[in-house]
């Protein structure tokens, strides 16, 4: 439920939960101070729509105004603006959820014995109209007063901007369209999002190696470029290779010598995995997921366990003059 108010608002509901569950008042006040400075809807106590959202389907920030009311405290009045923003919500918020959220909300205005404040939790304020997306001339010319839209002359409305479609986003690996706008996102495990909101930075601070093979070796250098090693040297003729990232093994095809190979990047001795066939071999690829190998031979592509086992072709005669 708490999701549709928006990131800002969801750190205000974590605040207040702490500092409810530690019944510090003094805490609770400061964590609502930081919230003061949110773009003012009107004079009044109220809420603000958020701008990380679509107009007609509103996400609202809380607004805080000084205390004129003697009979009020400052803390009282600003649980009474959150819980105006409760009650005041779409037909399709979960109603038991809210009073769920009121209700926690009552026991931290009344936590102090002799606390005087009384929520007024029965009645449903009118949320102000949304405005149109459209801004139209007296020609009848139109266009969409928001970024990330459009105007559909067709529809004689403005539609959402699916920037993840048109890859205008720029995302490196993950795109969510939101109305108006668009959030990249990383795979957490391996990457984190750049300063850009666009590109996904490595988190692992070791460096990348590129391998390649060469005639009679197989070799390895760093990106800058600066460093070489040897992985395997004594070939006869090879120029596929492979990784399997999982399991951290080369793969890679001797033509010379009529057989597919493979060894641990550490540099352990290499292990035969097909002894035949491998004249007229123009690549091969790892599955590193299904842990399966696939080659291209002549006409044909096939493919085996990583072992080596079960070779079948996956298509054969469909190839005229193959390169990997």
């Amino acid at each position: 439920m708490r999701k549709k108010y928006g990131k800002s608002f969801n750190r205000f509901w974590e605040t207040l939960s702490v500092h409810f569950l530690e019944s510090t008042p003094a805490l609770f006040l400061e964590s609502v101070e930081t919230l003061r400075g949110l773009p003012v809807y009107d004079s009044r106590l109220g809420c603000e729509r958020s701008r990380d959202r679509s107009p007609a389907q509103p996400t609202y920030l809380l607004l805080f105004l000084t205390v004129t009311a003697p009979s009020q405290t400052y803390e009282c009045t600003v649980i009474q603006a959150y819980v105006d923003c409760l009650i005041e919500r779409e037909e399709t918020t979960c109603k038991d959820a809210v009073k769920i959220e009121i209700s926690f909300l009552s026991i931290l205005a009344k936590r102090n014995p002799d606390s005087k404040c009384e929520l007024n939790t029965n009645v449903t304020k009118a949320r102000p109209k949304p405005q149109p997306l459209e801004e139209c001339d007296t020609q009848g010319n139109c266009k969409c007063r928001l970024p990330g839209y459009y105007f559909d002359a067709a529809q004689r409305k403005c539609l959402d901007v699916d920037e993840c479609e048109s890859l205008s986003s720029a995302c490196s690996q993950k795109c969510e369209n939101l109305p108006g706008t668009f959030e990249c996102s990383c795979d957490e495990r391996f990457y984190k999002l750049a300063a850009d909101n666009k590109t996904c930075e490595r988190i692992d601070t070791s460096p990348l190696w590129l391998f390649f093979a060469h005639g009679q070796s197989v070799w390895n250098i760093s990106t800058d470029g600066k460093s070489f090693q040897l992985q395997r040297a004594g070939l006869q003729k090879t120029a596929m290779i492979d990784i399997d990232v999982k399991e951290n093994r080369l793969y890679y095809a001797d033509i010379g010598a009529n057989v597919i190979e493979r060894m641990n990047i550490e540099g352990t001795f290499p292990q035969a995995v097909q002894r035949f066939d491998v004249d007229g071999l123009e690549g091969i690829a790892v599955d590193w997921v299904a842990r399966n190998l696939y080659s291209l031979r002549r006409s044909d592509i096939l493919v085996q366990s990583l072992d080596g086992r079960f070779r079948q072709a996956v298509y054969k005669d469909v190839m005229k003059l193959p390169r990997a």
